[in-house]
């Protein structure tokens, strides 16, 4: 049945919700079984994301599809047929998952949601190096157009004295203005789109990431949900989420969206930093760690 989908909080230990076209109603707990098999679902859903070995995460990733049908078959004996795209949301501590009751793979839900990705996260993760770091950083503080960095990094680097890797360089030159088409996800593309949009109009640089449909509108970009979707989860996370372990070449879709967000959150705290404490612009440190720190 379309629009009837289950909620479930906390592991459903204190019940859940079935949302339908008669409105929202409150569901005693499920059995423990059903709550249990749920649980493992959601393990194995964010042990596949996690898992840097392609194999072993494609092998996880389909025991975690076959449990999560037998447990949405389950929910289904209890309050009826559920929708084909959203039959379940799940959440619990350490993460959760949301998923339809034809079979289709189910997406890792995180949680609890960080309320912004840091640099030090950025960096840590591996989306972006402390070079392009400090290649934004450094450009911000001399007010360039950001868009040279991206249509010409080693040019620009040697300007700035920044060393940047020949990874670097091709990460930032995904996003040249001039390689929009290039790029093979037709969300990332769009979220690419606005981005460019935003730099150059100048204006909204620090804060494009953290309202993304109020500076599309105002910038009159128009942007689908799904994109919006990518913003909001934002930088290393939610590229890792979306996509799964890294890896690969720059250009094919896991790369690209990892670099996307990454880098373009990234643009955004150090325009944040900027924006606020610009005499303490010399405080984000790059130290052999290669961790950035405030």
């Amino acid at each position: 049945m379309d629009g009837r989908s289950v909620i479930m909080f906390e592991g459903g230990e204190g019940g859940a919700l079935l949302s339908s076209a008669r409105g929202v109603h409150a569901l005693a707990p499920f059995s423990p079984s059903i709550r249990r098999c749920l649980a493992a679902a959601s393990h194995l859903i964010h042990a596949a994301t996690s898992e840097r070995d392609e194999e072993a995460a494609r092998q996880i990733a389909r025991e975690a599809a076959s449990l999560t049908n037998m447990a949405i078959a389950q929910v289904e004996q209890v309050v009826g047929p559920l929708d084909e795209e959203r039959a379940l949301i799940y959440q619990a501590e350490g993460g959760g998952f949301t998923c339809g009751s034809v079979g289709k793979p189910p997406i890792p839900l995180p949680w609890p949601v960080p309320e912004r990705v840091s640099i030090t996260d950025l960096v840590r993760s591996g989306v972006v190096d402390d070079g392009i770091i400090e290649l934004v950083r450094k450009a911000r503080a001399e007010k360039i157009d950001l868009r040279e960095i991206f249509a010409q990094p080693e040019r620009m680097a040697a300007k700035l004295g920044v060393t940047l890797s020949e990874q670097s360089v091709t990460h930032l030159g995904v996003l040249a203005p001039d390689k929009l088409a290039a790029i093979p996800d037709e969300t990332d593309r769009e979220v690419v789109a606005l981005f460019h949009k935003v730099l150059e109009d100048g204006r909204y640089v620090d804060t494009w990431h953290t309202r993304p449909y109020a500076i599309a509108h105002q910038l009159d970009v128009t942007i689908s949900e799904a994109a919006l979707e990518r913003v909001v989860a934002g930088g290393a996370r939610g590229a890792f989420l979306h996509y799964g372990p890294p890896g690969g070449e720059v250009m094919s879709v896991i790369a690209a969206g990892v670099i996307v967000a990454g880098v373009a959150i990234a643009v955004g705290i150090v325009g944040e930093v900027a924006a606020q404490h610009v005499e303490d612009l010399d405080k984000l440190v790059i130290d052999r760690s290669n961790l950035a720190k405030f």
